[in-house]
Parts: structure tokens; C-alpha cells; sequence
């Protein structure tokens, strides 16, 4: 979107043109670009995710898929290129863990580790890793990890416009439109768990990093 401004002078001749132009949108879109399962509480909370452009909708699918508000993280400050998810618990629900409740609902055992995490890429050249924290009182609090990516003059060659997670969570892959591709190995999931689980500062994935040849 461009603005510009124009003024008149002696009749008929015009002073040059100002024209400015807007690097974000006035109004925030409410567009969903990606819709993603992803248990970022407890495995037993059947969480979808909503991405836009700038924000994150988590909605808990309920009784017959009704959507109902979890939390909400619209603090970006920078676009989302892309999103995937990446998962730590690749076992199916083990319903021991399950209390019944009388009403037909399920509660959970008290476990700071997501099976699996929200992972974006932003305009600002970052690699993002999210989950959701349940904390004493029972508010949410979003956690994030951040991982500068390589920079580049060119914007076609930017990484982030594409995102792929390996479907052991062994790997993950970041491209840009053109040529340049990195490659991402992530730690083991038991070692990511205990670094989550004993409050970690750097509990990132991410173990190593090296560009496609």
C-alpha cells in the first residue's frame, strides 16, 4: 500500500510527488494461513492451532468439535512465514494416565512436557519453537525458544518461506524460494523432555545446523 501527497503551484505546474510506503498493515488480518493439530499442553488435550499472519489461536477441540478457547499469542511483532509442528511424543495415548471424570472429561497428571511444539519461521529471520505452560494457578503461559536463521542479501535466497519437520522429529528443514536450503538435527527426545522438564533456559531442539549442498 502506497501513500502519497501532491501540491500545485502557479497555476498548472506541480512540485514532485511524496510517496511513502507502509511496511505493515493498519488493520490486523484475521486470515488463517495454516490449521494445525498440535497437543502443546498434555497428550490428552486435543488442541488445534490457527496461524495467521501474525498470531497464534490455540482452540481445544471439545464435545462434537466444538472449538473452544485456550490461549491466544499475538506478540510477534513480525510476520509468520511458515509452520509446522514438531513432535517429542511420538507414542498414541496411553490412557492409564487418564482420570475420568463424572462428566466425561479427562484431567491430566501434572507434566511440564508438551508432546509436541509450534514451530515458525518470522520475517525477522528467526526460527521460533512454542509450547504452552499450565503454571500453578492454572493460567497459561506461552514458551518460546529462538534461533537466529542465516541471513542473506537477497531475499529469494532468505530461508523461511518454506518449513518441513522430519515425521521422526529427527530433522528439520528451513528453504527459501531459491537455492539455499538448511538443514537443522534436533537432539534426542529424551534429551529435549529433561531439558523442558528441569526448566533449561536453552531446552531449544536444535542440536546442530549445516546448509544443504
Amino acid at each position: 500500500m502506497a501513500l502519497s501527497q501532491s501540491s500545485h503551484t502557479n497555476g498548472d505546474l506541480a512540485s514532485p510527488k511524496a510517496v511513502g510506503i507502509f511496511t505493515r498493515t493498519i488493520v490486523r488480518s484475521p486470515v488463517i494461513h495454516w490449521i494445525l493439530h498440535a497437543r502443546l499442553r498434555h497428550k490428552s488435550l486435543n488442541d488445534a492451532v490457527f496461524v495467521g499472519s501474525d498470531f497464534v489461536h490455540v482452540r481445544q477441540v471439545g464435545h462434537q468439535g466444538h472449538l473452544e478457547h485456550v490461549a491466544t499469542k499475538d506478540d510477534f511483532d513480525a510476520q509468520i512465514r511458515a509452520a509446522a509442528v514438531f513432535r517429542i511424543d511420538q507414542d498414541p495415548l496411553d490412557e492409564d494416565f487418564i482420570v475420568k471424570l463424572e462428566d466425561g472429561s479427562a484431567s491430566q497428571p501434572d507434566s511440564p512436557v508438551p508432546p509436541d511444539l509450534l514451530v515458525l519461521t518470522l520475517s525477522t529471520h528467526d526460527l521460533v519453537f512454542i509450547y504452552l505452560e499450565v503454571r500453578a494457578d492454572g493460567t497459561l503461559h506461552f514458551v518460546q525458544q529462538t534461533l537466529p536463521l542465516p541471513t542473506f542479501d537477497r531475499i529469494l535466497f532468505q530461508p523461511g518461506e518454506h518449513l518441513a519437520v522430519d515425521p521422526h522429529s529427527r530433522a528439520l528443514a528451513v528453504a527459501a524460494n531459491e537455492q539455499e536450503v538448511i538443514i537443522y538435527s534436533a537432539k534426542s527426545r529424551e534429551r529435549i523432555s529433561q531439558d523442558i522438564r528441569n526448566g533449561n533456559q536453552n531446552w531449544c531442539p536444535v542440536a546442530a545446523q549445516r546448509p544443504l549442498q
